[in-house]
């Protein structure tokens, strides 16, 4: 089966705590399961990357919906693409606040490889792309 994958970025608009992550893993997880749509949310610095992987319809139908969320702006679509597999098979929607104590060690080496702000500008999907494998495999959920 193709699986479609969209990979965006976007900049908050309001203040992003652990109840706001919270909500949104919450209410995408659902979501997501009923659809067959996986994917995983990084934060950090108000910026948020999100992979969203499943069927294509579905997956610009999420899309949709979280363009029009006023918790985010300057939304960039990095990646448009179909691929054979899943990078997070197991995950609904994994939130990871890469700003969080518990995460800066565990996540550092990851998140800090790559300038935000440079591929943000560029629209660089290879960089998100790469960083999305990278967690997957570190997490577990890569089944290649």
């Amino acid at each position: 089966m193709e699986i479609f994958k969209l990979i965006y970025t976007s900049m908050a608009t309001c203040t992003v705590d652990n109840n706001v992550l919270s909500s949104i893993e919450a209410v995408a997880g659902e979501v997501n399961a009923d659809l067959h749509v996986t994917g995983a949310l990084l934060y950090s610095s108000k910026h948020f990357v999100q992979l969203l992987e499943g069927d294509r319809n579905d997956v610009e139908d999420i899309f949709e919906k979280i363009c029009r969320d006023d918790r985010h702006k300057n939304i960039i679509v990095n990646l448009r693409a179909s691929s054979d597999e899943r990078l997070f098979p197991f995950w609904s929607m994994a939130v990871i606040d890469l700003d969080a104590t518990e995460n800066e060690l565990e996540y550092s080496d990851l998140w800090n490889s790559i300038d935000l702000s440079k591929a943000i500008r560029e629209k660089t999907a290879g960089v998100f792309m790469d960083l999305f494998s990278r967690l997957s495999i570190r997490v577990g959920q890569c089944v290649c």
